[in-house]
């Protein structure tokens, strides 16, 4: 009689763990998939704040993930600023340069075109591409010349001239 009790007692607790166990999976199921909605701007302040205490590698995922949520942004030209910067001050200066670069083809009016041109200038300077980056500094300064960023762009080419 015993035994026959702590079968018993065993199919009690084996079905309330398959229970519990069934409740989780369905939970799981129902959230699997689901991310929290943030708004443009909260996504956006994530990424820069990642940036700016130099978690560049998570600064990446948050701006990469901004621009495929929201592609229509009005700081998309920001966010591809800061991934560049992230990518620079990581030294992974050809990753840096293609985010500069679409700064430059898509946004070249944009208040960051010309610190973007004078990175990419710098980034290639890093990569050993002489001739690209007295170009692209070149183009800082003919298309910015009261910037800083030209200014910066004229002591660095007189340096590798």
């Amino acid at each position: 009689m015993r035994a026959t009790d702590d079968q018993v007692h065993q199919v009690d607790s084996l079905e309330s763990r398959l229970s519990s166990i069934e409740k989780r999976l369905s939970l799981e199921k129902s959230v699997e998939g689901t991310v929290p909605l943030l708004s443009p701007t909260e996504a956006y302040t994530l990424a820069y704040n990642d940036y700016l205490r130099g978690n560049y590698d998570l600064a990446i995922i948050g701006f990469q993930n901004y621009l495929s949520q929201y592609p229509n942004s009005t700081q998309i030209p920001q966010a591809l600023y800061w991934m560049g910067q992230s990518y620079y001050n990581k030294a992974d200066y050809a990753n840096a340069v293609s985010f500069f670069e679409q700064i430059e083809s898509r946004f070249p009016q944009h208040d960051t075109a010309p610190n973007a041109m004078l990175k990419m200038g710098l980034s290639f300077i890093e990569l050993s591409k002489v001739d690209l980056a007295k170009a692209t500094l070149q183009r800082v300064i003919d298309r910015f010349p009261q910037s800083n960023e030209a200014r910066l762009a004229k002591d660095k080419l007189a340096s590798i001239r």
